[in-house]
C-alpha cells in the first residue's frame, strides 16, 4: 500500500480549508477543485498525520447514548474454573477462580502436594518440558539464586531428568557448604 502523494499547492489548500468542514466535505471539494478522486478516508488520514483538527460539529453531537451493545439475557463467554490453556510463553495456565483468575499450573500442582512455595523459590521442570506439569516427580522447588547460578554456570537443560536434578541439588549443596564455612569463620572471629 503506497501513500498518496500531494503537491505543495494541494497541501496548502487542505490546511487552509480543513478546519471548518467535515472530512467528507473536504474530500468532495478537493476532488472537484483538483480534478482527482480522493476518498474521505485518505483525507482523514492525511489530516491525522499532519495534526490538523477540525472545528466541524460531530455528526452525533447532542444525541443520547444508545445503551449497551449487548441484548438482554446475553451471556458473556467465559471458561469454567479448572480450564487449562497454553500461553505464548509455553506455560500451562489453569483457571482457579471467576471471573478470569489464572495461575501457572506448575504452582497449583506443587502446592497440592507440598503446600505453599517458600519465598524466593521457584518451580523448575526436571525434563525441561513446560507442559509436563501433572507429574510431581518432574517438578523441583529451588531457591531463585540457585536457579540463576544453574542458568549461568551449569545449565540444567539436558534431556535427562535425573542429571538435571543432580545439577540443582549440587548447587544447593555448594551453597550450604559456603554458608557453613562462613558461619564457622564468623565464630572463630568472636
Amino acid at each position: 500500500m503506497t501513500r498518496r502523494q500531494y503537491t505543495a499547492e494541494e497541501l496548502a489548500w487542505i490546511k487552509a480549508n480543513q478546519a471548518d468542514m467535515t472530512r467528507q466535505q473536504l474530500a468532495d471539494l478537493f476532488s472537484a477543485k483538483f480534478k482527482r478522486s480522493v476518498s474521505c478516508n485518505a483525507i482523514s488520514l492525511l489530516c491525522i498525520r499532519k495534526g490538523y483538527k477540525s472545528n466541524a460539529e460531530a455528526w452525533n453531537k447532542g444525541m443520547a447514548p444508545t445503551g449497551t451493545p449487548f441484548k438482554k439475557g446475553h451471556k458473556v463467554r467465559s471458561q469454567p474454573v479448572g480450564y487449562e490453556c497454553l500461553r505464548s510463553n509455553g506455560d500451562i495456565y489453569i483457571k482457579i477462580a471467576q471471573p478470569d483468575v489464572y495461575r501457572r499450573k506448575k504452582f497449583v500442582v506443587w502446592e497440592e502436594h507440598h503446600g505453599p512455595i517458600p519465598a524466593n523459590h521457584e518451580i523448575r521442570f526436571l525434563d525441561n518440558d513446560k507442559t509436563n506439569c501433572d507429574d510431581i516427580n518432574n517438578l523441583i522447588c529451588v531457591p531463585r539464586d540457585i536457579s540463576v547460578n544453574v542458568n549461568v554456570h551449569n545449565p540444567a537443560d539436558t534431556d535427562q531428568p535425573e542429571l538435571n536434578k543432580a545439577i540443582y541439588l549440587t548447587e544447593v549443596l555448594k551453597r550450604e557448604i559456603r554458608e557453613a564455612l562462613k558461619r564457622e569463620k564468623d565464630n572463630l572471629k568472636c
